[in-house]
């Protein structure tokens, strides 16, 4: 009966009401802080048919082939428009041109380094070399202007990675094998041991260790004598390498994996493989970077990931669970983060990636470019604004917390609602959190909404007729509005006639 039905709402009522305050009692007023992490994400120019994504700012150039951190503090980036290449400084969504360099194809790497008067970071002049199978140049720089110094051949068809040790020795890896650079004479010298195809070089100062990669080596240069490992063997692939200062570990990326090296003081080392199974997030990694607290990043086909600062790879038990075993990675105790697709990047395969001073990580896939970082002092009073802002803004249907779906990606002006099947669970969780809301804040706001979002969720439960009581709607609309997909009816439960409800 009526009576039956609304003497059930009332317990269901209190119930709600009692659970909630208990709840809520157990909250206290949280002072700490956290590390919160975000990005930035910027437009390719709209010259061909790109997934375009509103709010975005847009960059002039068609593509961007290179990422690097100046030593004055710049973010240089070779970025390629109209068919030719061209680097420019990047703050926010401005490019500027750096004047005195030649336009360059979009296979050059670039290469910033302090002068050897100026070490630190915050000088103003540096050098800079740019490289490709035409050439290899260099040049003196200071703010935005170059000054070329000179210009050597390598007698390559492409130029794939570069490196520079304690001296400015420059190691360039080549289609053709690793070169060596004396860039005081721009002498070169092609490596006798390392002939085939590289892919990757990185060099360690601290140890004197050179790495390079091939397709069917990793070779290290230990003081003076040359060693390698075949990939697919103790390692996997060589595709990218990176130093990580921090422990004097070479981390080398692959198609499945990421293998760790660790030297000694004799220089023996040890490896160590991380792969799916082992609670990689993803692999195919093409390129990699690490910042200077040691945090390192690796990206590639699939977004990228990075591991936490003090993740100890080698001192880990390999039996503790929360470094192993599928579906790991996602768990709150794994030292991995991964970050992919619109929400962290614009779409498309990571081409390069660099790691900045403050520890931003800076990537270009295909169709833009991503920035990652993390605000250290972060409350939770302020990300529950920011989640309270978006539900006022675009979720509240009727009352209820519901979806919607923006007219075009990015553009939060121009949205529907939409019915979901989980009107009653994302207004049950709603609701609970604006209890805590006020029990911690005591705002009349908090209050208005916990009490609007109960009067949903009772609606959905009145809404029903007599026969089915306990039984909540899915979802519910005024009658007239086109209620979507589904089994609708108009409610025959007096005081709520108005109403059509949505059934299983």
């Amino acid at each position: 009966s009526i009576r039956v039905k609304e003497n059930m709402a009332k317990v269901f009522k209190s119930l709600c009401v009692l659970s909630l305050v208990l709840a809520a009692s157990c909250v206290a007023h949280g002072k700490d802080t956290y590390d919160q992490w975000y990005s930035n994400r910027y437009n390719l120019k709209q010259n061909k048919p790109l997934p375009y994504v509103y709010g975005w700012p847009t960059l002039g150039v068609d593509a961007i082939n290179g990422i690097q951190e100046t030593p004055d503090g710049q973010v240089w980036l070779l970025g390629e428009t109209e068919g030719k290449s061209w680097v420019f400084s990047w703050q926010s969504d401005i490019l500027d041109f750096i004047r005195g360099l030649d336009p360059l194809d979009s296979k050059t790497k670039i290469l910033a380094y302090p002068q050897k008067s100026h070490s630190a970071k915050s000088s103003s002049s540096f050098h800079f070399i740019t490289a490709n199978a035409a050439s290899l140049a260099t040049y003196n720089c200071q703010g935005r202007y170059c000054d070329r110094t000179g210009e050597v051949n390598l007698n390559t068809t492409a130029v794939t990675s570069m490196a520079f040790d304690e001296h400015n020795t420059l190691f360039v890896g080549t289609a053709q094998g690793l070169k060596q650079v004396t860039l005081d004479t721009l002498t070169v010298i092609s490596s006798s041991q390392v002939t085939d195809a590289v892919t990757s070089v990185a060099y360690n100062k601290a140890l004197k260790v050179l790495a390079v990669g091939t397709e069917m080596r990793l070779w290290l240069k230990l003081k003076h004598d040359w060693r390698y490992e075949y990939t697919l063997s103790y390692i996997d692939q060589a595709n990218t390498l990176t130093w990580r200062m921090k422990d004097n570990t070479l981390w080398v990326g692959g198609d499945d994996a990421v293998n760790v090296v660790k030297f000694d003081e004799q220089l023996g080392y040890e490896i160590k493989r991380w792969g799916l199974l082992q609670g990689l997030p993803v692999a195919n990694f093409t390129t990699s970077g690490v910042a200077d607290d040691g945090r390192v990043w690796l990206g590639g086909h699939y977004g990228v990931v990075t591991v936490d600062v003090e993740a100890d790879f080698f001192e880990q038990e390999q039996n503790d669970r929360k470094w192993m075993g599928r579906g790991q990675f996602g768990s709150m105790t794994s030292p991995w983060r991964y970050f992919y697709e619109q929400r962290w990047l614009p779409n498309g395969t990571v081409n390069c990636l660099a790691v900045l001073e403050d520890g931003r990580m800076v990537a270009s896939t295909e169709y833009g470019l991503g920035q990652i970082g993390w605000h250290s002092d972060y409350t939770l009073e302020q990300k529950a604004e920011l989640f309270q802002s978006i539900v006022d803004a675009r979720h509240n249907r009727f009352g209820l917390v519901a979806e919607c779906s923006l007219a075009n990606p990015g553009d939060l002006e121009h949205f529907t609602h939409e019915d979901s099947d989980n009107d009653g669970l994302w207004t049950n969780m709603y609701l609970a959190s604006q209890c805590y809301r006020y029990k911690v804040t005591k705002s009349s706001d908090a209050k208005a909404k916990a009490w609007r979002s109960f009067e949903a969720l009772e609606r959905q439960y009145m809404v029903t007729p007599p026969e089915r009581w306990g039984l909540m709607a899915r979802s519910v609309v005024p009658k007239g509005v086109n209620p979507g997909s589904g089994t609708w009816y108009n409610s025959t439960t007096p005081g709520f006639t108005d109403w059509t409800w949505k059934a299983d």
